[in-house]
């Protein structure tokens, strides 16, 4: 597959860290795209091979988990009732 040749053949040094909360707002927005095509079938195949990208790219990525040392920072700012969103009060967890 094509893909996945791309993917092999980036030399990085180094394996980007992201936030798994980053891998879920990338899947819920291919997600998203994926039910649009209801009303343009024709672009079906390319929101199905963004979701494949998507799933390929951060499989080769490292990943830092939401655990449950994140949950209880996650919880003390959202106590001290900072004003952004839910999701931003994740990143810093």
């Amino acid at each position: 597959m094509v893909i996945l040749k791309f993917y092999n053949a980036l030399k990085l040094s180094e394996v980007p860290t992201y936030l798994l909360l980053t891998l879920e707002e990338q899947l819920k927005g291919r997600l998203t795209s994926i039910s649009k095509c209801a009303t343009k079938p024709e672009l079906l195949v390319v929101a199905y091979r963004n979701l494949r990208i998507t799933q390929i790219y951060f499989c080769s990525m490292n990943l830092l988990n939401f655990d449950d040392a994140a949950y209880s920072y996650y919880q003390s700012l959202r106590q001290q009732k900072i004003q952004v969103g839910t999701q931003d009060l994740r990143i810093p967890a």
